[in-house]
């Protein structure tokens, strides 16, 4: 189990510094609080299929090389568990009892958040505010 204070990147927030021009608020807080930040190995794959769909060519490199030299070497992952599978199990019924849906790889980090207690972190803050009135999902949004 990961400690509070840690912070989960949702592939928005991680995926800024790949950017011709980065929010510099975003690119100072990841430099600032690197060490309490972790990903979901559900964020690498989001990150591997975008870039692996892109053509060859120069950003296809640059973004390759850019998750690996600033993603995958800088952030621990942290696996996409049972425990996890049981907590999104629990929030699709949740959700669906209440009419409402979360796209399932969202719903797949949130559960990652909670099973390891950490704070998730994304620009997207309404893609998970269902899942945060059935469960204690800490959220930030460090563009704000």
């Amino acid at each position: 189990m990961v400690r509070n204070g840690i912070y989960l990147l949702d592939t928005n927030i991680v995926s800024e510094g790949g950017k011709i021009n980065p929010n510099p608020k975003i690119a100072k807080k990841l430099d600032i609080l690197a060490d309490s930040c972790k990903l979901s190995t559900i964020t690498w794959y989001e990150i591997q299929k975008g870039i692996k769909r892109l053509p060859d060519g120069k950003k296809k490199d640059f973004l390759l090389a850019y998750a690996e030299e600033q993603i995958a070497a800088i952030y621990d992952f942290i696996p996409y568990t049972k425990e996890c599978a049981e907590i999104q199990s629990e929030m699709y019924a949740k959700l669906a009892s209440g009419g409402m849906t979360a796209p399932y790889q969202d719903s797949q980090i949130a559960a990652t958040a909670l099973a390891y207690n950490l704070i998730l972190v994304t620009r997207n803050i309404k893609d998970f505010e269902g899942i945060a009135e059935f469960f204690p999902l800490k959220l930030e949004n460090w563009f704000e």
